[in-house]
């Protein structure tokens, strides 16, 4: 129990570190989302255990069209798990997301986020100190996997 709360602890404090965030998205189905973003991290801690996250930056499609994007995330650290939410409607109003919990070196979402039919699965794991987001999103119209390369060092372009 000791070692899975300072696993915790660790990816936590690591994403307190994120600078940049590259992103990468696959579907298997032809109507899904292919392409690459690349884009800035800004973090703000709201004491001890709650982390807020800020992305912004660009999206390319697999045919070439690009789209800018912006994205508000709260992580909060608790005894057991991280959770994870989606700030879209404002902090004041989260939209959670998921419970990640460990799993070994790394944490995995306790259950599935449900959103209409879709399924979204999600593994977070470390090396150094970077993390990467994989999500596993599965549904009657989605059979996707996209993974989010989350980097602390300012000047790392992977």
């Amino acid at each position: 129990m000791i070692r899975q709360y300072k696993l915790l602890q660790t990816i936590f404090h690591n994403l307190s570190l994120v600078h940049s965030v590259q992103s990468k998205s696959k579907s298997l189905l032809k109507t899904g989302w292919n392409g690459n973003g690349k884009g800035t991290v800004s973090t703000v801690r709201h004491g001890y255990q709650t982390l807020l996250f800020t992305e912004q930056g660009s999206w390319r499609t697999a045919n070439g069209d690009n789209f800018r994007f912006t994205n508000m995330y709260k992580w909060t650290l608790k005894k057991n798990s991280i959770a994870v939410a989606h700030l879209r409607q404002g902090l004041n109003h989260p939209v959670p997301l998921l419970e990640l919990i460990p799993d070994g070196n790394a944490l995995r979402s306790s259950k599935p986020h449900i959103c209409k039919q879709d399924k979204y699965f999600a593994r977070l794991t470390t090396s150094s100190l970077d993390l990467s987001l994989v999500w596993k999103v599965m549904g009657p119209k989605k059979n996707e996997y996209m993974e989010y390369l989350y980097m602390t060092d300012p000047n790392d372009n992977k």
